[in-house]
């Protein structure tokens, strides 16, 4: 279980295909690294170009099978969403960050993944 910020914002996108990006805090982004198989890290590892405020980096990230985020009753479930670990950390409390557009997106259909309530 997560604490997500909806985050108008944030522009993150996987520049190389379509998939989804989320934002994860350290802790969180290590608990999904320690669930992957080491054999199967390589071959789900992404390195992700990031613009924000002052300065441009790269996010080390994983591609994951299936995410899922639950706003009261609708589930978004995000599948080939890739997760990148924040290098800036998050602000307290918060442990991902979801763009909007990646909700409007799976909303629209135009997304991998669906909704469901």
């Amino acid at each position: 279980m997560c604490t997500a910020l909806i985050d108008t914002g944030c522009c993150i996108k996987d520049p190389f295909g379509s998939s989804q990006v989320v934002v994860l805090n350290e802790k969180k982004f290590k608990d999904i690294e320690n669930y992957i198989l080491p054999s199967e890290v390589s071959k789900r590892s992404r390195v992700i170009p990031v613009d924000t405020v002052g300065e441009t980096s790269l996010l080390y990230g994983l591609r994951c099978d299936k995410a899922v985020l639950k706003l009261g009753n609708v589930r978004y479930v995000f599948e080939r969403i890739i997760a990148v670990a924040s290098n800036k950390g998050l602000s307290s409390g918060i442990d991902v960050i979801v763009s909007y557009d990646s909700i409007d997106r799976l909303s629209d259909g135009k997304s991998d993944g669906y909704v469901t309530e």
